[in-house]
């Protein structure tokens, strides 16, 4: 009655009231956005058709969580989502920055963009992306990062490992891709190999192993017997590469970084790495009892902690190697004195003679020389670029080194 009442006052006072419809609760306590920051020069935008469009310069903000707990802007609705839209100038994707978007079936990707974030694509719908020649790296950590297991871009972890074969969860795209190969490979770079299995050949033409392409240390790996590397690697990035065979393990000469988990719990009775690698996290040999290992690069980086039983370390007088040893209270045993590049006839001086003998050599003469010497340019083969860098260094006035 007293409402009533009230009611009643307020139209004879002229007043117009307008009482407000029932808010649900939820909107009370989040609120809606369809545009918004993604990085510190990028913004988002999302349209009635579910296209969600990223525009600016530069990189996504590194790491959204799960559920963009560490969102540093308003978030987009997930559910809404079913086109992703980067534009020009977008140089990388956030980790986990497009997961649990289940509507997502497409992805355009620009010229320019470097790399994709792990998890980026986990547990979406995604059917269709294309990989701009730009693309260097795909679902990889930070370098910083202190995790040792995680998702791929690609897949949600669905399960371990049941009767020998782990069970993951892979978006429809990459769904396909395993139908036609085992091996999925985007741009030289191996991104997926979890239905692997026995004798595996990695290509020629891949340059780069992506993190966890074969597994991760909490969700099971694929099961392999042996794995022949391409002469063309460059980097191993973290792995996991789950060989159960017990055959030695040498690195092809060319790769240049091995990142740790690499080949975190495999059984090798000796590991041999080339050259050329020029970093090398020792945590790539994490939870193994390992007999020895050949470090051929006296220059080569060397990082992380082993974490696990190393009995002897092989490598050169001097070297990184030998101080790692030192410092780790690991055995170590001398190669000998570091070979002295150019001097690809092993008589402690470089001169024309050696140009001579490599020119031969590069023309198919039956001659004899020391091919990791003549490799003056430490990429991992010999050709005539090394040539012409010796005589350019023998003519003097180039700004050029020779170890």
């Amino acid at each position: 009655m007293l409402a009533m009442l009230c009611a009643g006052c307020l139209a004879f006072t002229g007043i117009a009231v307008v009482f407000p419809a029932e808010i649900p609760a939820f909107a009370l306590e989040t609120e809606q956005h369809t545009s918004g920051k993604c990085g510190d020069d990028l913004t988002w935008t999302l349209d009635d058709n579910g296209t969600l469009t990223i525009s600016g310069t530069g990189a996504m903000w590194g790491n959204y969580g799960v559920n963009r707990s560490n969102w540093n802007g308003e978030k987009w609705d997930d559910s809404l989502v079913k086109t992703v839209i980067l534009e020009s100038g977008v140089e990388t994707i956030g980790n986990w920055a497009f997961s649990g978007c289940e509507n997502l079936t497409k992805a355009v990707l620009p010229e320019g963009i470097i790399s994709i974030g792990y998890a980026a694509f986990t547990g979406s719908g995604l059917q269709e992306i294309n990989f701009p020649e730009s693309l260097q790296s795909v679902g990889a950590y930070p370098e910083d990062d202190e995790m040792t297991y995680g998702s791929r871009a690609f897949t949600t972890p669905g399960g371990w490992a049941i009767d020998d074969q782990y069970h993951d969860a892979p978006v429809p795209w990459l769904e396909e891709q395993r139908k036609k190969n085992p091996l999925v490979i985007v741009n030289h770079i191996l991104i997926d190999g979890m239905t692997c299995s026995g004798d595996v050949v990695i290509p020629e033409g891949v340059t780069r192993i992506e993190n966890c392409a074969f597994g991760d240390l909490a969700y099971g790996t694929a099961r392999i017997n042996s794995v022949q590397l391409p002469s063309t690697l460059k980097c191993i990035a973290g792995a996991v590469i789950p060989v159960f065979g017990t055959e030695p393990l040498s690195i092809p000469n060319g790769t240049e970084r091995i990142e740790k988990n690499s080949f975190c719990g495999n059984e090798f009775p000796e590991v041999t790495l080339p050259e050329s690698l020029k970093y090398l996290d020792m945590g790539a040999f994490k939870c193994m009892e390992l007999p020895c290992i050949n470090i051929l690069n006296p220059e080569c980086e060397m990082k992380g902690e082993l974490n696990s039983k190393l009995h002897k370390i092989r490598g050169y007088e001097n070297s990184t190697a030998e101080a790692y040893a030192k410092i780790n209270n690991i055995p170590f045993e001398s190669l000998g004195a570091a070979p002295k590049y150019g001097d690809v006839n092993n008589d402690e001086s470089v001169d024309l003679k050696d140009v001579t003998l490599m020119r031969r050599a590069l023309a198919g003469w039956d001659v004899t020389l020391n091919e990791t010497a003549a490799d003056v340019n430490k990429d991992g083969s010999f050709d005539l670029k090394d040539v012409v860098i010796l005589r350019r260094y023998l003519a003097g006035g180039w700004e050029i080194e020779l170890n």
